[in-house]
């Protein structure tokens, strides 16, 4: 425990020592992903697809929700993803915000006709922020995930390039404990 609790420190004070000249605009908190999803567990990979979608609903707070669907790669497997949560925000500056949320994970997979679901929880702490041209918003951070009597950190990755003030081209890297994914889709900011 102590040492999650350094690292998550060591995440928050970094975001403070980023030079004030940086400041730029906006993050959006009102969005919705969806990518193409390619992850390993276990050493089986798995391809598919992902949503994920945030809304803002006071100043400092936000619901978020998301839902993925993967196919094994080399079996007969599939496994679904539904995560369900909130988070709260801390801006810095007028592009750098230390964001922490929390969700209920459940999750259930299969192969050759039996299946199985677990349920668990995740926290993330991250920073976001947005280069002083609005166009790249870079995030990274940490994750404490715990499901079927698993407890894991890990980390998370993600860059948005806006294309237009509402579309954004998503890349993103996250590796908790026995799971590593990379995706690759489309962010559309929603109206505020």
């Amino acid at each position: 425990m102590k040492s999650l609790i350094r690292h998550i420190l060591i995440v928050s004070v970094s975001c403070c020592l980023l030079p004030a000249s940086l400041v730029a605009g906006e993050l959006v908190y009102n969005y919705a992903d969806l990518a193409v999803e390619a992850f390993d567990i276990n050493d089986r990979g798995y391809v598919g697809v992902e949503f994920n979608g945030s809304y803002k609903v006071h100043e400092k707070t936000f619901l978020m929700l998301g839902y993925s669907h993967a196919e094994a790669s080399d079996v007969d497997g599939w496994l679904d993803s539904v995560t369900i949560g909130g988070g709260i925000m801390f801006q810095f500056q007028g592009n750098l915000d230390l964001v922490i949320d929390a969700g209920v994970i459940f999750r259930e997979g299969g192969s050759g006709g039996h299946s199985s679901g677990n349920t668990g929880f995740a926290l993330t702490e991250r920073v976001r922020y947005l280069t002083v041209e609005d166009k790249v918003e870079l995030s990274g951070g940490l994750v404490v995930e715990s499901i079927m009597d698993n407890t894991e950190l890990g980390v998370t990755l993600s860059v948005v390039y806006w294309a237009t003030d509402k579309l954004g081209i998503k890349a993103g890297f996250r590796s908790v404990g026995y799971y590593e994914s990379m995706c690759l889709g489309v962010r559309y900011a929603l109206k505020h």
